[in-house]
């Protein structure tokens, strides 16, 4: 009987205990008001700075945990759609889009043009 009586007392003491330990969490929805234009967004990359980078139909935006800066692209005139987010070991961006590859150092940004092979989309 004492070794259940203890056994429940550790197990209702360690419940209180992760109660006190627990955190709140708050929750925050952007929106375009918030200057994250696009209603859709497509993609999301946190970088090794810890940015987070979003993709929406609108373009690349970087987030720094209190705004959302868009990431002006040469020749952009809402035609470049942006596809895939990653980034290289010295910190390098790179994202895909429907002109060619987009490069980012943190400074300049510069678009390569890809050709695909027919192939790979047989």
């Amino acid at each position: 009987m004492n070794k259940n009586l203890i056994k429940y007392s550790i197990l209702i003491f360690l419940i209180n205990l992760s109660s006190i330990f627990s955190q709140d969490y708050h929750i925050k929805n952007y929106t375009v008001t918030d200057d994250l234009r696009g209603t859709c967004v497509t993609g999301a990359f946190q970088d090794k700075q810890g940015f987070m980078w979003f993709r929406t139909l609108d373009g690349v935006f970087k987030f720094d945990g209190r705004n959302f800066k868009r990431l002006d692209i040469p020749g952009d005139n809402g035609k470049i759609i942006a596809g895939g987010i990653a980034q290289g070991i010295n910190g390098t961006l790179y994202f895909t889009s429907s002109k060619g590859l987009i490069k980012y150092d943190g400074i300049n940004i510069s678009i390569t043009s890809i050709t695909f092979h027919k192939y790979l989309y047989d």
